[in-house]
């Protein structure tokens, strides 16, 4: 039997996930709705396979595969994310994580968990298409093209910091900082900050 937790903030996704799920070779043997919850869970419950948001109100989806690979080496993590950012999933894929789904589109749950628990890594097809030539259309990371000062004002912006506090950080104007902030975010493709924290999050930019 393959035992599996599921990490996820929204009630409705969670037996929606359960429900692909549903399968003889399959037991859900624990839900948590939050990213310390989930980590605390897993160490308790030593499932084979964790179902993880990307989204979570606490700590951000990377970060608990980070967490949970280290305190639990044998436990293998698929991310199920609404994101279509695809320089978004990208990184995903340098993650800890064995398997990539997307909420918004058909999937075969229980043929992810059965890939991943045998060892071998899952994509969503269809992700597996796109994120291949998106790959191959910019085979020289994003991230690469950031200057020196452009990484150091995203990262800060991912810290919270304002536009006027890295201004006094970094000796320049909050007009400069502005203004790189919007290469920055323009070399990424990225319109949030949210989406900023998901180019950076867990690369060497951040620390």
């Amino acid at each position: 039997m393959i035992k599996v937790v599921i990490i996820d903030d929204n009630k409705i996704a969670r037996l929606g996930i359960k429900s692909l799920l549903a399968d003889d070779e399959i037991d859900i043997i624990g839900e948590a709705s939050d990213g310390k919850s989930g980590i605390n869970l897993v160490q308790e419950l030593q499932p084979d396979i964790v179902i993880l948001d990307l989204h979570l109100p606490d700590i951000h989806g990377i970060q608990v595969c980070q967490l949970i690979s280290e305190k639990n080496p044998l436990c293998r993590i698929i991310f199920i994310t609404a994101s279509q950012h695809l320089l978004t999933l990208c990184r995903l894929l340098s993650t800890p994580a064995k398997g990539l789904l997307n909420k918004d589109s058909h999937f075969s749950g229980v043929e992810a968990v059965k890939t991943v628990y045998k060892g071998m890594p899952y994509i969503q097809p269809d992700l597996g298409y796109e994120l291949v030539t998106y790959i191959m259309k910019n085979n020289k990371h994003a991230l690469h093209n950031l200057t020196d000062k452009e990484q150091k004002v995203l990262a800060l912006i991912t810290q919270g910091k304002t536009q006027e506090k890295i201004a006094e950080e970094l000796f320049i104007s909050p007009k400069t900082v502005s203004n790189i902030k919007f290469r920055g975010m323009k070399k990424l493709n990225v319109k949030t900050t949210q989406q900023i924290q998901e180019a950076l999050f867990g690369s060497e930019l951040v620390l």
